[in-house]
């Protein structure tokens, strides 16, 4: 089914550092700070063609256990609609840990690369869908490259899909933003993955979006675009990011 897929998209990818990640689909390689934590609380979602699936709200959990290692728990109560009609409930659990394995500094050039595993947990409603309440696994690879007052990150990974008729898929994806001052930035990401069901076929899609800093420790975060897959769909985030 197409909300199947669309779920699968938006429900497995992380969130990571301010500046980064949230509010984008795709991810980066780049840590919270040790012992500094990071929650992102936002509403997210994709609709069209008579389908929703909204989170309401999707809170991200983003720890700095150790230099370079940052511990991540990503809970989310979901409103869904589809052929079935409309349901809520508590969904799956996303938990991960980021390790930055490469971090370069040469003048005004960084260079980083890290891994993301990801385990999504069994706490999903099956009400919600019969891609819920079943473990899944993500294992991306995360490149960022960052440059005066741009930031390009992106890279891909593996999603191992344990509901039934899924199908183990590849995610690609990419994210450029420019500083365009001190407390604005602004971008673009696109982003794919093959089919993650049987009878499935390759999603697509595309976000602009940015992060707007409100205080020292308080950012706002809004996106917006379409996800291309069996039909085509709105998608959007708009969330605060708090740092402490």
């Amino acid at each position: 089914m197409a909300y199947c897929r669309i779920a699968a998209i938006l429900f497995l990818l992380p969130a990571t550092r301010a500046l980064a990640g949230p509010p984008f689909v795709t991810d980066d390689p780049e840590p919270v700070d040790s012992r500094r934590w990071e929650i992102n609380s936002a509403i997210t979602g994709a609709w069209g063609a008579g389908q929703a699936n909204v989170g309401v709200p999707t809170i991200d959990i983003n720890y700095g256990a150790l230099p370079d290692v940052q511990l991540h728990a990503q809970p989310r109560y979901s409103y869904v609609k589809d052929d079935a009609g409309g349901r809520h409930g508590l969904d799956d659990t996303e938990l991960g840990v980021k390790f930055r394995l490469v971090n370069l500094k040469e003048g005004e050039t960084q260079t980083m690369v890290g891994v993301y595993p990801m385990y999504e947990a069994a706490t999903g409603a099956k009400r919600l869908g019969e891609d819920r309440g079943r473990q899944q696994i993500f294992l991306p690879v995360w490149i960022q490259e960052n440059v005066g007052r741009w930031t390009v990150y992106g890279g891909a990974g593996y999603r191992f899909n344990r509901f039934p008729q899924g199908k183990n898929s590849i995610f690609t994806g990419i994210t450029a933003l420019y500083a365009v001052s001190d407390r604005l930035q602004l971008g673009g990401e696109a982003f794919g993955e093959s089919a993650v069901t049987s009878d499935g076929v390759r999603s697509r899609g595309a976000n602009v979006g940015g992060t707007i800093k409100l205080t020292e420790s308080l950012s706002l975060l809004i996106s917006a675009g379409r996800l291309q897959s069996a039909g085509s769909q709105a998608m959007a985030y708009l969330g605060l990011q708090a740092h402490f």
